[in-house]
């Protein structure tokens, strides 16, 4: 199922509107990386809507550029990317690298975490570097 996994999460990064929805479940947990000023938890579809609001209100237009997929095994995939946008209030611009940690069940994304760095991730999903 790994293959599967790997290959919805690859959707998600790509995907718009009602697509994005239908690849995560309907109760789906979100939490960003621990230093979030809003580390959530955010719970279902609702719950994603208020977290990309959330970041649109300290960020603007934010884009998230995944740069390594990486099959965690069982049930998880962690991705590595980069984020890059502007502070709303400062417009200074804001690039980093950051990583997250997915759950699927069934085909369906049931559990997202940020992570601050690879290294988090990896470790969060019992792998190292």
């Amino acid at each position: 199922m790994s293959v599967e996994n790997v290959e919805v999460v690859r959707k998600l990064y790509d995907s718009q509107g009602s697509d994005f929805y239908e690849l995560l479940d309907p109760q789906v947990v979100w939490l960003n990386y621990a230093s979030s000023p809003e580390p959530g938890p955010y719970l279902g579809h609702d719950g994603i809507r208020e977290w990309a609001k959330d970041w649109r209100a300290t960020f603007g237009d934010f884009e998230i550029q995944p740069t390594e997929t990486i099959d965690a095994g069982g049930d998880q995939v962690v991705v590595v990317g980069r984020v890059a946008g502007a502070g709303t209030t400062s417009g200074a611009p804001v690039e980093r690298e950051m990583a997250w940690l997915f759950t699927l069940l069934g085909g369906r994304i049931v559990r997202g975490q940020g992570f601050e760095t690879r290294a988090e991730a990896l470790e969060a999903a019992g792998l190292s570097e």
